[in-house]
């Protein structure tokens, strides 16, 4: 494999696992800030945490395999002579034919490309000026070359990359670029056209984004309980801890009882709250139950008394299907139960609990 398709390929990867990680935060933001959660605005957020990686692994990667002998013959070095790259294109010009093909036109285009997309982000998330956007593309320019020529800060005993300034002049005018060009792509931050604090219409993919931070909440709090378990562990015993079929088990059900907890103190589910989505009345004790049975806490259940199973996956389809096709995309549970579902922002209509299984 290429340096640059695995340089690629670990920014996208990378890039997924840091999304995930901060996905139900970032959805809890938007739809506060914003008032609801677009298409657009979730793209740009997730090319931030690629691009960052692809800026990273593009311009230190790949690590030298031998830096004995590079550094015995006094490592990358340093090119300070501004300009130096028109020289290049044009020796390179002189040897090799078609300009498209010359190395040096390749590697400057190519340095301008990859911080174009730096211009953008900095346009359209962060709303910043010419200035602003020319003080960044110096600073992350510098601070990626300052990098190579101190072998990542002395990790390494000599440069491996050369300290090039035209590079920090292709890296510059690749961020300008790309803030002239942003306003091209300010489609991709439009919202709703309604305040923030105004109630939004109830839609499928507002109740399934819900569904689905309440199911990644729980992997998450899962893992990271699990970590801390294990790490206890390593620490008391010195040695890694074993498959233990008895402590999954009992994580998985204080997860999944945390979310019964969670219904009974609030009205809803974790990700109800963040999608801002509430039962028009609060639930009686038994209709929280059940409300739980049916959902995330049915789903939680299976996946650990049933993990080679499908049932989970088939819970999660009928569950899914519910939403689609249910009035006003209660679902399964709230079907069940004929309890109603409204936005939060909405003023209360009604003061009388819900009883499990009577309609309002």
């Amino acid at each position: 494999m290429s340096s640059p398709v695995a340089s690629g390929m670990i920014a996208v990867i990378g890039g997924v696992v840091v999304a995930a990680l901060f996905f139900v935060p970032f959805v809890a933001v938007q739809v506060r800030r914003y008032g609801s959660l677009t298409l657009g605005r979730t793209l740009v957020a997730l090319t931030v945490p690629v691009y960052a990686l692809a800026l990273v692994t593009y311009t230190l990667l790949p690590l030298p395999s031998d830096i004995v002998a590079l550094c015995i013959g006094g490592g990358a070095g340093v090119q300070l002579r501004p300009g130096q790259f028109a020289l290049d294109i044009l020796r390179e010009q002189s040897m090799s034919p078609g300009l498209l093909r010359n190395p040096a036109v390749q590697q400057f285009a190519l340095n301008v490309a990859l911080f174009l997309p730096l211009g953008v982000l900095v346009r359209l998330l962060l709303s910043r000026g010419a200035v602003v956007t020319l003080l960044v593309g110096v600073g992350a320019s510098a601070l990626i070359e300052l990098t190579q020529v101190t072998g990542v800060w002395g990790l390494y005993p000599c440069a491996y990359r050369l300290l090039d300034v035209d590079d920090l002049i292709a890296n510059t005018s690749g961020v300008l670029v790309g803030w002239l060009v942003a306003p091209l792509l300010a489609f991709l931050r439009r919202g709703d056209g309604l305040a923030p604090a105004a109630p939004r219409a109830l839609t499928r993919r507002r109740r399934l984004l819900g569904m689905l931070c309440d199911v990644v909440i729980a992997s998450w709090v899962t893992l990271v309980i699990t970590a801390i378990y294990s790490a206890i562990t390593l620490t008391a015993t010195g040695l890694a801890p074993a498959a233990d079929g008895a402590a999954d088990i009992i994580i998985g059900l204080g997860v999944a009882m945390s979310f019964l907890g969670t219904l009974l103190w609030t009205g809803r589910t974790p990700g109800e709250t963040v999608v801002r989505l509430r039962p028009q009345n609060r639930p009686s004790v038994p209709g929280a139950v059940v409300r739980w049975s049916l959902g995330i806490g049915g789903y939680l259940l299976l996946q650990l008394l049933a993990p080679d199973s499908i049932l989970d996956a088939v819970f999660a389809f009928i569950t899914i299907v519910g939403v689609l096709f249910t009035s006003n995309h209660r679902g399964l549970a709230y079907r069940a139960l004929e309890w109603q579902i409204e936005d939060d922002r909405a003023l209360r209509t009604r003061s009388v609990p819900l009883a499990a299984g009577h309609s309002d």
